[in-house]
């Protein structure tokens, strides 16, 4: 955690030295010239930090303009040092071009300037869209083929939220559009992939009644993802249980069919399949004439372990030995793949990545997770959705990688077949 700050401030001003530089070489300005407004640049710099402590001090309304000054820098940042770095890169191909064998060296301050200017120009409007796509939430699609659903039933319809990161800057409009999908979608289960929360965040007012207020028939579900660990594991847990989640830490649960008499928030209760330790959804008037539908498990964030969690691989003990018959749902905040879970399960749901939430930056993120987003199938069997997220993580901006909350549907085949939509 400690090394992602330092790494994270380094690259922060690095950006804001080329930015700086860029437009002092525009306007042909001396350093001494712009020293005394480099001050300025402090509160900047220190934008994330300041924002976690005006939030840990509980003063919302300065946390809030804080966060939204500093983030939103932060994105518009990242957009220019792309834009100004292309644009540079197209100019010195044309100078080589057109000059060829002639000089290479800096374009002169005209050029500069235009060069800038063209730039801002280009910023502005990625920026307006970005800021536009990121509000633009929307249903996305899946249909999946499988063999596994019980007698009687021809489709399983699952709702999955991810990273929606409710803080600060994702706060009850966010909330709302996606409790207004999930509604009209109509989904028989709901699960929430980690990072509902973000790092810090203090007042959640009414935000858990909208979530309550949906009641999908078999259940609401949830796991931990790294932001519940830095916001505090508590109050996390306490946010996302009061909103009507049921938290599966390391656990699985079978999932019964609906009982219209009973509620879907009773008690666990053993579940026998598969040999596994595990829990299941049982209603207060008994099961009696009820059957499975599917399996749930799911797994803590690995980021646990930085905060005192065992270190134990809980997979090759959830899993068991022998494939449940079931539709067994995976659900694991990054989208990566154990070996004591392949060929274990049906569909492994997962977020994490937000595609990298600002293009070209997801080329870095694929680096690091292969599953960056979309659906895939996994070498020796079962297939992985990574979702693209559902708010933002920082600046409340999205640049080809819309947010999404993902309505999977699993539909009766002869073997496990996927489509998307």
């Amino acid at each position: 955690m400690k090394f992602f700050f330092g790494f994270f401030t380094l690259a922060f001003a690095a950006a804001n030295l080329y930015a700086l530089a860029r437009f002092r070489r525009a306007f042909d300005l001396r350093w001494r010239t712009m020293l005394p407004f480099l001050p300025l640049f402090i509160p900047i710099l220190f934008a994330p930090p300041i924002v976690h402590l005006l939030e840990r001090q509980g003063t919302l309304p300065a946390a809030m303009v804080a966060a939204w000054a500093g983030y939103g820098w932060l994105g518009m940042l990242f957009l220019f040092c792309w834009l100004h770095a292309g644009a540079e890169l197209a100019v010195f191909a044309f100078r080589k071009v057109r000059n060829y064998p002639g000089r290479t060296g800096p374009p002169d301050t005209q050029t500069a300037r235009r060069t800038f200017l063209a730039v801002i120009a280009a910023l502005l409007a990625t920026t307006g869209y970005a800021c536009y796509e990121a509000a633009e939430i929307r249903p996305e699609h899946i249909t999946i083929e499988s063999n596994r659903l019980p007698a009687g039933r021809n489709r399983l319809r699952i709702a999955q939220i991810s990273d929606l990161h409710v803080g600060l800057l994702v706060r009850k409009r966010e909330v709302q559009r996606v409790a207004e999908i999930v509604r009209s979608e109509k989904p028989d289960v709901l699960v929430a992939t980690g990072d509902i929360v973000d790092a810090g965040f203090i007042s959640t007012g009414d935000l858990p009644a909208i979530f309550r207020a949906l009641d999908p028939p078999l259940g609401r579900f949830a796991i931990t993802g790294n932001h519940e660990y830095y916001a505090g594991l508590e109050r996390s847990l306490l946010f996302i249980e009061r909103s009507g989640f049921r938290m599966l830490r390391n656990q699985a649960e079978t999932v019964l069919s609906p009982d219209p008499g009973a509620t879907n928030l009773a008690p666990p209760v053993a579940d026998p399949g598969n040999g596994a330790p595990a829990t299941r959804i049982g209603p207060l008037s008994g099961t009696a004439g009820r059957t499975g539908v599917m399996r749930i498990i799911g797994v803590d964030d690995e980021t646990g372990r930085q905060f005192g969690a065992k270190a134990d691989n809980p997979e090759k003990t959830l899993f068991g030995e022998v494939r449940s018959p079931l539709f067994t749902l995976y659900l694991k905040h990054r989208p990566e793949i154990s070996p004591e879970s392949v060929g274990k399960f049906d569909l492994q749901l997962s977020g994490h990545t937000h595609r990298g939430q600002l293009f070209p930056f997801r080329w870095l993120v694929k680096l690091r997770f292969p599953y960056i987003a979309g659906l895939y199938d996994v070498p020796g069997g079962g297939q992985i959705y990574t979702s693209r997220g559902t708010g933002t993580w920082g600046p409340r901006m999205r640049f080809l990688a819309p947010p999404e909350v993902t309505i999977i549907d699993v539909v009766r085949a002869s073997g496990n077949r996927a489509i998307a939509r």
